[in-house]
């Protein structure tokens, strides 16, 4: 995981800090999110099977690498990615997801999911077009369940929100920066981020 890509901040779509508008009042009860955070050894199991797939290897890639929801990942459209020269390191990439209607929060692809991009481009041929969403899929429930299934046939029971629950928690090991965590995950509030995180 790309930890300077912390520093991208939570912003609205006109570009306008998140901080300065009032927060989404969502459920949060405070309590911990009751799904798994993958180990080393079952991350390791998940990259290696999903390689067998280009589909599931991006959409795996992409999902570890922006702790997103799989409602995001179905939204992502082609139009959002921008690559990142120099800024980061050559090769990787931006992508502003919708978390809310009215905000968005950006997020850094790295090299690998970038070279996957790549390639799930030029497999596209002229089906490609700059609105078209990447995975192909608009329905999330479908993509979850794909992904899901996918890996039942291959011996690993998963649930897709362990994705966002193993970065958040990888993220917060890595800075112990709960609030640089919240706003690059999306959370308007660190108590949410706090129940993710996997002692």
């Amino acid at each position: 995981m790309v930890v300077s890509a912390l520093r991208w901040r939570f912003v609205t779509l006109d570009g306008m800090d998140a901080r300065t508008i009032p927060k989404f009042k969502g459920r949060n009860t405070g309590k911990k999110n009751p799904h798994e955070c993958f180990s080393a050894e079952k991350k390791k199991q998940i990259l290696l099977l999903a390689a067998t797939n280009p589909w599931t290897d991006l959409a795996v890639h992409i999902l570890f690498d922006l702790g997103s929801r799989v409602q995001d990942l179905a939204d992502i459209r082609w139009y959002q990615i921008t690559l990142v020269i120099g800024e980061l390191h050559e090769g990787c990439a931006r992508v502003k997801l919708n978390a809310l209607k009215t905000t968005a929060r950006e997020g850094v692809l790295t090299r690998g999911t970038v070279q996957l991009l790549k390639e799930r481009r030029e497999e596209l041929h002229e089906e490609w077009a700059s609105d078209s969403r990447i995975m192909g899929v608009s329905n999330p429930n479908y993509l979850r369940q794909r992904i899901v299934k996918f890996f039942a046939k291959g011996g690993i029971k998963i649930h897709t929100h362990s994705f966002r629950k193993t970065v958040i928690t990888e993220l917060y090991r890595e800075t112990k920066d709960i609030k640089a965590v919240a706003d690059y995950i999306g959370h308007a509030s660190t108590k949410t981020t706090q129940g993710y995180i996997e002692n």
